[in-house]
């Protein structure tokens, strides 16, 4: 059985032009602060989308009900 290719953007190895291209309404300078506030984490990686939240300017609950981004 084929499964359909997964179109989620793995927000841990997006490269923050990536993110900006991925996701309406994210430009390069909060894809920078996404990739910023990753390296400070444990680990370097999210665990959880919902750690995007803490990151202001992006509407994250309309993003992550989407389906665009994966960890």
């Amino acid at each position: 059985r084929a499964f359909p290719p997964d179109t989620r953007l793995n927000i841990n190895s997006a490269t923050p032009q990536m993110i900006a291209d991925h996701i309406k309404g994210v430009g390069m300078k909060t894809a920078k602060e996404i990739k910023d506030y990753q390296l400070s984490l444990a680990g370097e990686r999210f665990k959880s989308l919902e750690q995007l939240k803490s990151i202001p300017r992006v509407d994250w609950d309309s993003v992550i009900s989407a389906n665009l981004i994966r960890v």
